[in-house]
């Protein structure tokens, strides 16, 4: 019986515990800066995102983008990303916002992974695709069919294990697609050009990560 009980201990003194955050959220509500979402975000781009009347937004014109992901907080490997869409984009400029989940490495070191839900605002018919970044170059998973999207929609991207999906508001937009390129990563978003505002961004776990580890860090099975 001794030796039982030593072995438990030594087991509960191996064991570690991750803590993943349930949900996490912003809403911006802070003063305006072009370029820095705050201690909780880091930029994946020369240029991260930044805050213009309480929305998240990008500073930049042209056809670059700014790109931010949350880093403040493990989320599980099964995960969402949701924000709402305050102001679409004029009609002189690139109106493509992309929710991220599974985001690892930096753009600008073409070292980007992970996927997006992609979404043209500001014209009729609006084209929205899931999308697999692979060192920081896009590949299309799914181009969806025409949508309206109008201020105040939701959008929403998860996925669990090999299965994405996408939601506007909580409608799903196709049906699921599957990819296993990538099992882990962070939740973030892209903003090309500097009329599109977002705002309540949203992500967490789905509950399909594994949030205890072994002594040597491998998966407690």
């Amino acid at each position: 019986m001794r030796i039982e009980r030593i072995s438990l201990g030594l087991f509960a003194i191996l064991l570690t515990f991750v803590a993943y955050a349930a949900t996490v959220t912003d809403n911006f509500n802070r003063g305006d800066n072009a370029t820095d979402l705050g201690g909780n975000w880091t930029d994946v781009r020369t240029n991260g995102l930044g805050i213009s009347s309480n929305a998240a937004y990008s500073d930049i014109v042209d056809s670059d983008a700014s790109s931010s992901v949350w880093t403040a907080d493990s989320i599980g490997n099964d995960q969402y990303t949701e924000v709402t869409i305050t102001t679409l984009g004029a009609s002189v400029d690139f109106r493509n916002v992309q929710l991220l989940v599974r985001q690892t490495g930096d753009h600008e070191d073409n070292t980007q992974d992970g996927y997006g839900l992609q979404l043209f605002t500001g014209e009729p018919g609006t084209a929205w695709r899931i999308v697999r970044w692979d060192n920081s170059v896009e590949t299309e998973i799914e181009a969806g069919a025409g949508i309206t999207i109008n201020a105040g929609d939701r959008f929403r991207i998860e996925i669990q294990g090999s299965t994405i999906r996408a939601y506007q508001n909580d409608m799903q937009l196709g049906g699921d697609e599957t990819d296993a390129t990538y099992a882990s990563g962070r939740p973030g978003l892209i903003i090309y050009g500097n009329t599109i505002r977002v705002d309540d961004f949203e992500a967490g776990d789905l509950g399909g990560g594994n949030p205890f580890t072994g002594p040597f860090g491998g998966p407690l099975q």
